[in-house]
């Protein structure tokens, strides 16, 4: 049986407000809405980014924003001279086709 809020009154305090299942079961968890203000330029403090975070902001059809923190990739350090002419002679940078077929291909017609 679910009972209707249950009102109780004491002089000079504020109603206290509650319901046969908050009795039964305890309290239910009421969660709370955490919102943030712009500043004067604009920026939103985020309570769980950290100085030097980057997001990527999209806005939806609907008018809200949707940030998703881009992570880093680990750098592979420091490459040596020899791996660089190496990259270098497996793709050397030469056009693949002719200027003649670049102008033919990049103009119109």
């Amino acid at each position: 049986m679910v009972a209707g809020p249950v009102f109780e009154f004491k002089s000079g305090s504020a109603p206290a407000i509650g319901t046969a299942l908050d009795t039964a079961f305890g309290k239910w968890e009421n969660p709370t809405m955490s919102t943030v203000t712009t500043d004067q330029k604009r920026r939103i403090p985020l309570p769980e980014a950290r100085p030097g975070d980057v997001f990527d902001v999209r806005t939806t059809p609907e008018g809200n924003y949707v940030l998703e923190k881009l992570v880093r990739q680990p750098s592979r350090g420091q490459r040596s001279a020899a791996e660089v002419r190496a990259a270098m002679e497996a793709e050397p940078l030469e056009p693949r086709v002719s200027w003649e077929e670049l102008r033919q291909q990049t103009r119109e017609a």
